[in-house]
């Protein structure tokens, strides 16, 4: 054919049966077609526990792998702090680029891209009013010690007092690690939500001291508890 589209169509007639190729040998089965049901969904799958491969002028772009995790720069999962769904790798060579993500809006109307980190107590996709104290986000700083990551920093966003109905107050919590074998992560400093800023010396319960904006400037206030 010198002109047009040429198709292969494969069609059902009845209502809630699927149409997918299959395409298999001595190792794995893909399909890829219409579910099997009313909901029109695209489908794309294996029936073994294999990868899937995505390239690009013959290297590899990305990959979801056999557990589920989506790979880019990488094709092997890693392990830096918490095992990610989501993990990207870059080095010093052509593929340093790979550990950027970018997020950018265009337009003329103020605002920029946004990263949002989020907590509910309900299970997944429902909302469920989350209690003070509760983390809502947490930021990790994470080194490898030559065997594995190891968190060097932390910022945490938490509930700060009572929430509910179009309420919900936070806090800011830093965290650094000090030197030493096996050392964990101490809170150094907070921001309360009245934009109080307690910060630590030595023992955060005991040592710490409360900066506010009173009398139209810092006031440093000795404090017994954060």
């Amino acid at each position: 054919q010198s002109s047009g589209n040429i198709n292969l169509e494969l069609h059902s007639s009845t209502s809630g049966r699927g149409t997918q190729t299959k395409t298999h040998n001595d190792h794995a089965t893909f399909f890829h077609g219409l579910a099997g049901d009313t909901t029109g969904d695209y489908i794309y799958y294996t029936a073994d526990a294999k990868n899937h491969v995505f390239s690009t002028s013959n290297s590899e772009a990305m990959r979801i792998d056999s557990s589920g995790k989506l790979l880019v720069g990488t094709t092997s999962s890693f392990l830096m702090g918490r095992p990610g769904a989501i993990q990207v790798a870059g080095g010093t060579g052509a593929g340093a680029n790979n550990a950027f993500i970018n997020a950018t809006r265009f337009g003329t109307v103020s605002g920029g891209g946004e990263l949002t980190l989020g907590a509910s107590y309900g299970s997944n996709g429902n909302h469920g009013l989350i209690p003070n104290g509760f983390q809502m986000g947490q930021v990790s700083f994470v080194g490898s010690d030559g065997n594995n990551g190891r968190y060097a920093a932390l910022i945490n966003c938490e509930v700060d007092g009572t929430s509910g109905t179009n309420v919900m107050p936070g806090r800011f919590v830093f965290m650094t690690t000090s030197s030493g074998s096996g050392a964990n992560p101490t809170e150094r400093m907070r921001i309360h939500s009245d934009g109080t800023i307690s910060m630590a010396m030595g023992s955060f319960t005991d040592k710490s001291v409360a900066l506010n904006s009173s009398n139209g400037g810092f006031v440093v206030t000795p404090e017994g508890g954060a």
